[in-house]
């Protein structure tokens, strides 16, 4: 199983811009989930807004125009939500993976064994 992504920090970079530093780079997929649960949170606030998030860069979820203040009382219970759900839903997909894997190996030695059964039985078939 993939290690969960955890939030490892905070900074500003030189334009201002809010960096959330993430434990690892995050797949497509999990930048994808976390994207969708940002957009989709139910958790509001008189302050949120949607519109502060600027996309990933690396390890790094980058916010525009919000301050530290603003981030901290607004936007960073939603970002710990959002990040919840991708590590929730990677963690899905990627068991769903691991089953689909297992399933198509069990089925390969099922087939295996039934060739070796016919190849004996075959084997066996005497001719005049």
């Amino acid at each position: 199983m993939a290690e969960l992504i955890r939030i490892e920090g905070l900074d500003v970079d030189d334009a201002g811009r809010l960096l959330i530093r993430l434990s690892a780079v995050p797949s497509n997929e999990w930048q994808e989930s976390f994207i969708q649960s940002w957009r989709d949170t139910p958790q509001w606030s008189s302050g949120f807004r949607r519109s502060v998030f600027a996309g990933f860069d690396g390890r790094f979820v980058v916010l525009r125009n919000v301050s530290v203040d603003d981030f901290v009382t607004s936007h960073k219970a939603v970002i710990e939500a959002a990040l919840r759900q991708a590590n929730e839903q990677a963690s899905e997909v990627e068991a769903a993976a691991a089953n689909r894997e297992k399933e198509a190996r069990d089925q390969e030695a099922r087939d295996r064994k039934v060739l070796e059964t016919e190849r004996r039985r075959a084997r066996q078939v005497k001719f005049d």
